[in-house]
């Protein structure tokens, strides 16, 4: 199955931050992830991946078309891919409050909906988001949906190029060092 996965990630007070989302309804493998999942037939893999992130979150980020432009004006993408699973890391802002306002409406909804609806919908797919850093994932790893352990080990790996294209300035001349960055693509393992 080839899927794609968008990554909010931030540069704050020194360290290096990615906004994960906690599954809603996957009793068989429970955990924090990326936002992202299959490739539809004939859809292109950044679209999907941007569609994905949408759904996931809700449309809390935005749609497609919003968190396209989002991503845009950030400088792009940072590509990781493990084996058909392509990850597209992305700059944004961290805030704190982001996670306590996600959280709180979701929760809110969450508990007064139907969740057998929930669950044929998809919905809700992430019931929780928070802001993790490279230290948190290391000591968290467990609380990673079991499939996505590998690839947190992956981003930890390549956390240096990661955090080198998340602090790139983002305007003039710099954005097109910033977009040469996001076309290289690392290897799959």
């Amino acid at each position: 199955m080839v899927a794609s996965a968008f990554l909010p990630a931030a540069w704050y007070q020194g360290k290096l931050y990615f906004l994960f989302g906690k599954e809603a309804h996957d009793d068989s493998a429970p955990g924090f992830s990326d936002f992202g999942g299959r490739v539809e037939k004939g859809e292109d893999i950044y679209e999907a991946g941007l569609r994905e992130m949408a759904e996931e979150t809700t449309g809390f980020l935005g749609g497609p078309e919003n968190l396209r432009a989002l991503i845009d004006r950030q400088g792009g993408v940072f590509r990781l891919s493990h084996g058909e699973y392509h990850i597209h890391v992305f700059r944004y802002d961290y805030d704190p409050k982001l996670v306590e306002y996600y959280n709180n409406s979701h929760r809110f909804v969450f508990e007064r909906m139907d969740h057998a609806y929930l669950r044929k919908t998809m919905i809700f797919e992430k019931i929780e988001i928070q802001w993790m850093t490279l230290a948190d994932m290391r000591e968290r790893r467990s609380e990673f949906r079991p499939f996505y352990r590998k690839i947190v080990d992956k981003i930890l790996r390549y956390a240096g190029p990661i955090t080198r294209f998340v602090r790139l300035p983002r305007a003039g001349a710099d954005a097109r060092v910033s977009a040469r960055e996001t076309r290289r693509r690392l290897p799959s393992t």
